[in-house]
């Protein structure tokens, strides 16, 4: 037995908890890392039990059964498989105080667990071999729509919301993206020529791009400089101008963030052709009814690279 191994069993993290390992193999890196992680678990004599999350939705189901014990629960996947297992936490009826995510990126973008353990897998390992795993506490938000075919939809979301683009959602981008990208992006950009109108808390705005940012991470063009994972605050940000002005204000924002506005619940109306993307996934919704959204604080139990990211709850976004 190694004394990595011997370290980790005596590991105050690891008293009365139990590894699984969730993986979601349909994801671009999902089954590589899943293997990896069990492998590496294993060697350090942590025994990982192992699930594989199915089709699309079993996550959430799965981390609400798995919070009932006092289980670490590793989420191999990309965004939407986090996000997924976010909402289980939320929903589950019966939680062990000890339960907890670490989150493993598996998936294409992984704008999520990136920006919670940088390091990635390798960071998890070197936490593991330091004895420096940390439970932690991250923010999520609730929103609640209806999709154009009546159904009342209600998601936790860890990352960003962004509403924007009529032309009626630039034929629903494209039927849900079949084509090529330039084709997409000349739709979205003829939609972006007018401004969306929609009425918030009873303010009538015309806005091109909305964005609901949850913890900094809002997809590859904006980045916002001052929400932490753990204020109970999402940050607002409205963009009035066409699309080159939404990409300068994303370069701009690599450089010195955008700042919104903070608030803790919004609910506003949207018209017939709106679009929205939750964590990278596209709805589309009813024209004329109420979107709501608020923050869950403190909702996610989770493993956070201290070391790396100088502490989340105490140290703003840098980028």
């Amino acid at each position: 037995m190694t004394a990595h191994s011997e370290r980790g069993r005596r590991g105050t993290f690891w008293n009365g908890r139990k590894p699984v390992v969730l993986v979601n193999g349909a994801a671009r890196n999902g089954k590589k890392f899943g293997q990896e992680l069990v492998s590496y678990l294993t060697a350090e004599k942590l025994e990982p039990a192992v699930v594989e999350t199915g089709k699309p939705g079993n996550a959430s189901m799965i981390v609400s059964e798995l919070m009932k014990e006092a289980n670490a629960i590793f989420v191999v996947g990309g965004d939407g498989t986090l996000t997924e297992a976010a909402g289980g936490v939320v929903t589950a009826q019966r939680k062990n105080e000890k339960a907890v995510l670490i989150f493993v990126p598996g998936g294409t973008a992984n704008l999520i667990s990136r920006k919670v353990i940088p390091g990635g897998l390798k960071s998890i390992k070197e936490m593991i071999q330091r004895d420096a795993i940390s439970p932690d506490k991250m923010d999520a938000l609730k929103i609640r729509l209806v999709e154009r075919d009546g159904r009342v939809k209600e998601l936790v979301v860890l990352g960003h919301i962004g509403f924007g683009v009529t032309a009626k959602g630039a034929e629903i981008i494209m039927e849900k993206r079949p084509g090529n990208r330039l084709t997409e992006l000349k739709a979205v950009t003829a939609a972006l020529k007018k401004p969306v109108e929609i009425t918030m808390e009873g303010r009538d705005l015309k806005v091109r791009h909305l964005l609901l940012n949850n913890v900094g991470v809002s997809g590859r063009y904006i980045k916002t400089s001052n929400s932490l994972i753990d204020d109970g605050l999402m940050e607002v940000v409205i963009n009035n101008g066409n699309l080159l002005s939404l990409f300068g204000d994303g370069l701009r924002a690599f450089i010195k963030g955008i700042k919104g506005e903070q608030r803790k619940t919004l609910s506003f109306e949207i018209p017939d052709g709106t679009i929205a993307q939750i964590d990278g996934e596209i709805l589309s919704i009813a024209p004329k009814t109420e979107v709501v959204v608020s923050v869950l604080p403190g909702a996610i139990p989770m493993v956070t690279d201290k070391c790396f990211c100088l502490s989340f709850s105490k140290q703003p976004n840098r980028y």
